[in-house]
């Protein structure tokens, strides 16, 4: 896409000599449903690029305007809105698809544990909870990204043209970018459902748990004394809660009186020791800076956020943050 003055001019081939045009209008200061003609896109072309084109069979077109607005509740009863439905804003950022998305993986779970009796309705209270704090910073963030690019100030002209782009070519900022656009980065630490009892890393209840090489030892497996190496979430279950016991120094086997509190949530819980793979020292680093060093209890929800995190200590408040939102009796 290349910038020009006051407007933004896009051209983009399609093959067998087509090309898609988008650009803005600055004289078009009022609503319209006329037809698109040629002339005008020629004329809009013509006003900004110093490449002499002359467009031609234009074989589709149309006006497009920008609506920013949202939804003030996600719930209405026994309805539940997401996505477009409960959302619309400006493409910038290309947020839109990821947004709808979280709002259904964010619901989804929910709504399959209280249907199945897993939970109480209570829990589907939280989906607006969560989810209108992130789509109301998506909106203003858009809204601002539209009005920088539509802006007819020449100082954010140049900075769009001239300084944006080198700030986008640093690493720091793709890596930033990457994870506010595909809203990975994005948290629930406010929610009621986050119960952080304390924490020895980076991560809080409510984060998105980061996927890293770790050691497993699960109580599935045939012989407590063997581990293997494996990815953080091709252990993750979307169908339950994972609880990781993670340790970063010892490898003591889960305690077996564990087994036994937890029993009247097996049905939606699954356990698993981890430790960081040692002789990876990058995924060493990556485990301590994000579960500490020490030994951290780590409740991972069906989406992969943090419901619950502690110490090993922390068995009784885990139990007791599962009695409030989920049925001991679920099998």
């Amino acid at each position: 896409m290349i910038v020009f003055s006051n407007t933004l001019l896009g051209v983009f081939p399609m093959g067998n000599r087509h090309f898609r045009f988008i650009a803005t209008n600055p004289e078009e200061h009022e609503k319209t449903d006329d037809e698109l003609t040629l002339e005008e896109l020629q004329k809009l072309y013509d006003a900004d690029s110093h490449i002499p084109v002359k467009l031609r069979d234009m074989t589709w077109s149309s006006r497009f305007r920008i609506n920013s607005r949202m939804l003030h509740t996600l719930r209405e009863r026994r309805i539940f809105f997401g996505g477009d439905a409960a959302h619309i804003h400006s493409p910038a950022g290309g947020q839109g698809m990821n947004t709808g998305i979280q709002d259904m993986i964010d619901l989804s779970w929910k709504l399959a544990m209280v249907w199945h009796g897993k939970a109480t309705p209570e829990l589907l209270n939280t989906y607006e909870e969560e989810r209108l704090p992130i789509i109301r910073g998506i909106v203003s963030k858009t809204e601002t990204a539209t009005d920088v690019l539509n802006s007819d100030s020449p100082i954010v002209h140049q900075l769009v043209t001239h300084i944006a782009p080198v700030l986008l070519n640093t690493r720091f900022v793709q890596q930033l970018s990457t994870g506010l656009i595909s809203e990975v980065a994005a948290n629930y630490r406010e929610s009621s459902l986050s119960q952080t009892d304390q924490a020895r890393g980076t991560l809080r209840a409510g984060d998105r748990v980061h996927d890293l090489d770790v050691l497993v030892w699960s109580r599935d497996a045939a012989s407590d004394t063997q581990f293997r190496k494996s990815r953080l979430y091709e252990i993750l279950d979307p169908s339950r809660f994972t609880l990781l016991v993670a340790d970063g120094d010892s490898t003591a086997d889960i305690a077996p009186t564990w087994e036994e509190q937890l029993s009247p949530w097996s049905g939606i819980l699954k356990t698993y020791r981890i430790a960081p793979a040692f002789t990876q020292p990058e995924a060493k680093v990556q485990f301590d800076s994000s579960f500490g060093s020490g030994q951290s209890l780590l409740l991972v929800r069906p989406d992969s956020y943090l419901g619950f995190m502690g110490d090993w200590d922390a068995l009784p408040a885990l139990t007791e943050w599962l009695s409030r939102w989920f049925s001991p009796t679920a099998n």
